[in-house]
C-alpha cells in the first residue's frame, strides 16, 4: 500500500470477513488473551455483554504499562469479568489456563485464544485437556509458523477443472505459481491463518502448514491452503 498507491487510485476490495467469529449461542464463554491480543478479545466481551451472556476474560501480560485497552478494561460494566494477570518477567506467574478451564468445564464451554503462537498452544493444549472439542475451541493467530529454509522440494500440481497441470518449485508457494499461470485464487494473508484460499484436495498427500485448519480437518486431507502448504507427494490434484 505505501510503495503502491497513490492520491486518486481505485481500489478494488471485498466485504470484510471474519475468521474469527463470536458463537453467541454458547452458555459460558472463557476468553484469553495476550499482549496485543486484546483487540478482538476485548470486542467479544463487550458483545457478551450486552446479550446478557455468561463469560470471564483473562488478559495476560508482561506489565500494566505494556497492556492495550487498560482504561477502556477498567471502566467497562463488566470489570468485574476481568481478570488481569501480569508475569513481570517471572515465567513463574504466567497465568494457569488448565486450572481455569478446570474451574469452569462444568458448564458448556467455549473458549477464545489471542495471542503469540505459544500462548495459543497453551490454551489449546488446556482445553484438550479438559475435553473441550475442537469447534468449541476458537483461536486467532498473528502469523504462520516459520519452517526451515532449503528443506522444500518441488512437486507437480494438476487443476482438475482447468485441465492443466504446473510445477511448484521449492522456492515458491502455490498460489505464487498459480497467479503467475492466470489462475485466480483468492488470497488474504498469505500465511496459512485466514482461510480465505481454502481449496479443495482431490488426490496427493498434503504438507500441512497452516494454523487455519482443525488438526482433524488437516488429517482428512480433503482440502488445504495452498498459500503456505505443500505437498508431500510427488503431485496433488486441486479441484480449480
Amino acid at each position: 500500500m505505501y510503495e503502491g498507491v497513490s492520491e486518486g487510485d481505485v481500489l478494488q476490495i471485498s466485504e470484510p470477513k471474519n475468521r474469527f467469529p463470536l458463537n453467541e449461542d454458547t452458555a459460558f464463554s472463557v476468553l484469553f488473551a495476550a499482549g496485543i491480543g486484546i483487540t478482538p478479545i476485548v470486542v467479544m466481551a463487550e458483545r457478551l455483554h450486552d446479550l446478557g451472556k455468561r463469560f470471564v476474560l483473562h488478559y495476560c501480560s508482561r506489565e500494566p504499562a505494556d497492556a492495550a485497552f487498560m482504561d477502556r478494561l477498567a471502566n467497562s460494566a463488566y470489570v468485574d469479568q476481568v481478570k488481569f494477570h501480569f508475569t513481570h518477567g517471572d515465567s513463574r506467574r504466567r497465568l494457569n489456563m488448565l486450572g481455569v478451564l478446570e474451574q469452569e468445564v462444568a458448564h458448556p464451554l467455549d473458549v477464545y485464544a489471542c495471542g503469540p503462537g505459544p500462548f495459543i498452544q497453551a490454551a489449546k493444549a488446556a482445553a484438550m485437556a479438559v475435553g473441550i472439542p475442537d469447534e468449541r475451541f476458537h483461536s486467532e493467530h498473528f502469523g504462520a509458523v516459520s519452517h526451515p529454509a532449503g528443506t522444500d522440494q518441488g512437486f507437480e500440481v494438476y487443476l482438475d477443472r482447468s485441465q492443466r497441470s504446473v510445477w511448484v518449485p521449492a522456492d515458491q508457494a502455490i498460489t505464487q505459481v498459480l497467479k503467475a499461470s492466470g489462475v485466480a485464487v483468492e488470497t488474504s494473508c498469505e500465511q496459512g491463518v485466514c482461510g480465505a484460499c481454502l481449496t479443495t484436495v482431490l488426490a496427493g498427500t498434503v504438507d500441512h502448514r497452516d494454523l487455519y485448519l482443525t488438526p482433524a480437518e488437516q488429517a482428512a486431507g480433503t482440502c488445504m491452503l495452498p498459500c503456505c502448504s505443500r505437498a508431500k507427494s510427488d503431485r496433488l490434484v486441486l479441484d480449480l
